[in-house]
Protein backbone atom coordinates (compact mmCIF):
# COMPACT_ATOMS: atom_id res chain seq x y z
CA UNK A 1 0.00 0.00 0.00
CA UNK A 2 1.17 3.56 -0.97
CA UNK A 3 0.72 5.87 1.85
CA UNK A 4 2.02 9.36 1.92
CA UNK A 5 1.74 11.82 4.86
CA UNK A 6 1.26 15.25 4.04
CA UNK A 7 1.06 17.57 7.15
CA UNK A 8 0.26 21.15 6.55
CA UNK A 9 2.71 24.00 6.77
CA UNK A 10 0.53 25.71 9.68
CA UNK A 11 1.04 22.66 11.79
CA UNK A 12 4.20 21.57 11.74
CA UNK A 13 8.41 23.80 12.93
CA UNK A 14 11.48 22.69 12.01
CA UNK A 15 14.49 21.44 10.36
CA UNK A 16 14.44 22.99 13.64
CA UNK A 17 13.51 20.14 15.88
CA UNK A 18 10.07 19.67 16.98
CA UNK A 19 8.53 17.42 20.03
CA UNK A 20 4.89 17.34 20.97
CA UNK A 21 3.14 14.66 23.11
CA UNK A 22 -0.65 14.33 24.13
CA UNK A 23 -2.28 15.38 26.91
CA UNK A 24 -5.14 14.56 28.73
CA UNK A 25 -5.94 17.90 29.68
CA UNK A 26 -8.82 19.75 28.11
CA UNK A 27 -7.49 22.59 25.60
CA UNK A 28 -8.98 23.25 22.43
CA UNK A 29 -7.60 23.50 18.98
CA UNK A 30 -6.60 26.48 16.96
CA UNK A 31 -6.78 26.34 13.16
CA UNK A 32 -5.04 28.27 10.90
CA UNK A 33 -7.86 30.81 10.63
CA UNK A 34 -7.30 31.42 14.13
CA UNK A 35 -3.98 32.70 13.99
CA UNK A 36 -3.97 36.65 13.07
CA UNK A 37 -2.06 37.81 10.07
CA UNK A 38 -1.66 40.88 8.36
CA UNK A 39 -2.15 41.09 4.52
CA UNK A 40 1.61 40.81 3.66
CA UNK A 41 1.35 37.84 6.20
CA UNK A 42 -1.24 36.30 4.33
CA UNK A 43 0.90 36.35 0.99
CA UNK A 44 3.71 35.09 2.78
CA UNK A 45 1.05 32.17 4.24
CA UNK A 46 -0.06 31.35 0.86
CA UNK A 47 3.21 31.04 -0.61
CA UNK A 48 4.63 28.96 2.10
CA UNK A 49 1.80 26.44 1.31
CA UNK A 50 2.75 26.36 -2.45
CA UNK A 51 6.58 25.82 -1.59
CA UNK A 52 4.97 22.93 0.74
CA UNK A 53 2.98 21.50 -1.96
CA UNK A 54 6.09 22.02 -4.65
CA UNK A 55 8.03 20.33 -1.96
CA UNK A 56 5.50 17.32 -1.28
CA UNK A 57 5.39 16.79 -5.59
CA UNK A 58 9.32 16.78 -5.85
CA UNK A 59 9.58 14.21 -3.03
CA UNK A 60 6.85 11.98 -4.14
CA UNK A 61 8.28 11.82 -7.45
CA UNK A 62 12.06 11.13 -6.39
CA UNK A 63 10.11 8.00 -4.22
CA UNK A 64 6.76 7.42 -5.76
CA UNK A 65 6.48 3.91 -3.88
CA UNK A 66 7.54 4.78 -0.29
CA UNK A 67 6.05 6.52 2.41
CA UNK A 68 6.89 10.04 2.70
CA UNK A 69 6.59 12.02 5.97
CA UNK A 70 8.48 15.87 6.10
CA UNK A 71 8.09 19.19 7.49
CA UNK A 72 7.62 21.77 4.83
CA UNK A 73 7.62 24.47 7.41
CA UNK A 74 11.35 23.40 8.58
CA UNK A 75 12.45 23.58 5.50
CA UNK A 76 10.80 26.79 4.75
CA UNK A 77 12.19 28.51 8.07
CA UNK A 78 15.50 26.92 7.03
CA UNK A 79 15.92 28.30 4.00
CA UNK A 80 14.25 31.73 5.31
CA UNK A 81 17.12 32.08 7.89
CA UNK A 82 19.77 31.77 5.08
CA UNK A 83 18.06 34.42 3.00
CA UNK A 84 18.48 36.73 6.15
CA UNK A 85 22.04 36.25 5.15
CA UNK A 86 22.68 35.79 1.67
CA UNK A 87 24.16 38.36 -0.82
CA UNK A 88 21.93 39.47 -3.41
CA UNK A 89 22.11 37.02 -6.02
CA UNK A 90 22.27 34.12 -3.37
CA UNK A 91 18.96 35.53 -1.87
CA UNK A 92 17.07 36.15 -5.36
CA UNK A 93 18.29 32.67 -5.71
CA UNK A 94 16.57 31.36 -2.62
CA UNK A 95 13.50 33.61 -2.49
CA UNK A 96 12.82 32.29 -5.76
CA UNK A 97 13.13 28.88 -5.11
CA UNK A 98 10.63 29.20 -1.61
CA UNK A 99 8.62 31.76 -3.96
CA UNK A 100 9.57 34.75 -2.04
CA UNK A 101 10.86 36.73 -4.90
CA UNK A 102 9.35 40.42 -5.05
CA UNK A 103 9.03 39.89 -1.23
CA UNK A 104 10.07 41.89 1.68
CA UNK A 105 12.17 40.04 3.99
CA UNK A 106 10.71 41.86 7.03
CA UNK A 107 7.31 39.90 5.83
CA UNK A 108 8.70 36.77 5.58
CA UNK A 109 10.48 37.43 8.89
CA UNK A 110 7.22 38.80 10.80
CA UNK A 111 5.32 35.70 9.16
CA UNK A 112 7.80 33.08 10.79
CA UNK A 113 8.62 34.93 14.25
CA UNK A 114 4.43 34.90 14.28
CA UNK A 115 3.88 30.64 13.72
CA UNK A 116 7.48 30.83 16.53
CA UNK A 117 5.32 32.60 19.04
CA UNK A 118 1.99 30.75 18.34
CA UNK A 119 1.88 27.46 17.05
CA UNK A 120 3.63 25.96 20.61
CA UNK A 121 0.55 27.41 22.65
CA UNK A 122 -1.93 26.70 19.36
CA UNK A 123 -3.49 23.35 21.37
CA UNK A 124 -3.44 22.88 24.84
CA UNK A 125 -3.47 19.30 23.86
CA UNK A 126 -0.06 19.47 22.44
CA UNK A 127 3.51 20.40 24.61
CA UNK A 128 5.38 21.40 21.26
CA UNK A 129 8.54 23.56 21.49
CA UNK A 130 10.90 24.32 18.40
CA UNK A 131 14.64 24.77 18.79
CA UNK A 132 15.94 26.67 15.68
CA UNK A 133 20.10 27.15 15.49
CA UNK A 134 22.32 27.95 12.48
CA UNK A 135 25.56 26.60 12.61
CA UNK A 136 28.08 28.52 10.58
CA UNK A 137 31.40 26.64 9.62
CA UNK A 138 35.09 28.30 11.31
CA UNK A 139 36.54 29.31 8.37
CA UNK A 140 33.09 31.59 8.10
CA UNK A 141 32.70 34.76 9.43
CA UNK A 142 29.34 35.48 11.23
CA UNK A 143 27.45 39.44 10.96
CA UNK A 144 25.93 40.67 13.20
CA UNK A 145 22.85 41.75 11.46
CA UNK A 146 22.32 37.86 10.24
CA UNK A 147 22.39 36.96 13.87
CA UNK A 148 20.09 39.56 14.91
CA UNK A 149 17.49 38.75 12.22
CA UNK A 150 17.80 35.16 13.37
CA UNK A 151 17.35 35.86 16.83
CA UNK A 152 15.20 38.52 16.91
CA UNK A 153 12.50 36.18 13.79
CA UNK A 154 13.19 33.34 14.67
CA UNK A 155 14.55 32.73 18.14
CA UNK A 156 17.73 30.82 16.65
CA UNK A 157 21.18 31.00 18.17
CA UNK A 158 23.81 31.67 16.03
CA UNK A 159 26.93 29.59 16.69
CA UNK A 160 29.83 28.58 15.52
CA UNK A 161 30.11 25.04 14.31
CA UNK A 162 32.79 24.04 16.75
CA UNK A 163 31.93 25.83 19.70
CA UNK A 164 28.61 23.33 20.19
CA UNK A 165 25.00 24.48 20.25
CA UNK A 166 22.28 25.77 22.73
CA UNK A 167 19.56 23.46 22.68
CA UNK A 168 15.78 24.52 23.86
CA UNK A 169 14.10 21.21 23.75
CA UNK A 170 12.88 19.45 26.90
CA UNK A 171 15.79 16.92 27.46
CA UNK A 172 18.06 18.17 25.06
CA UNK A 173 22.14 17.99 25.52
CA UNK A 174 24.18 20.41 23.87
CA UNK A 175 26.83 19.04 21.55
CA UNK A 176 30.73 20.00 21.21
CA UNK A 177 30.87 18.86 17.30
CA UNK A 178 34.96 18.71 18.05
CA UNK A 179 34.30 15.09 19.35
CA UNK A 180 32.15 14.05 16.48
CA UNK A 181 34.50 14.94 13.49
CA UNK A 182 34.44 11.86 10.94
Amino acid sequence: MNARFYLPAALLALTFAMTSCNSDEDGGSMNASNISLDPLETEVNEVSNMFAGRLLNAASEQTPDENLAFSPLSMQMALSMLANGADSETYTELASGIGFDGMDIASVNSYNSKLIKVLPSADKKVDMAIANSVWVGDKYPIYKEFTDACVKAFKAEVKNINSGWGCHRKGCEPMDFRQHKR
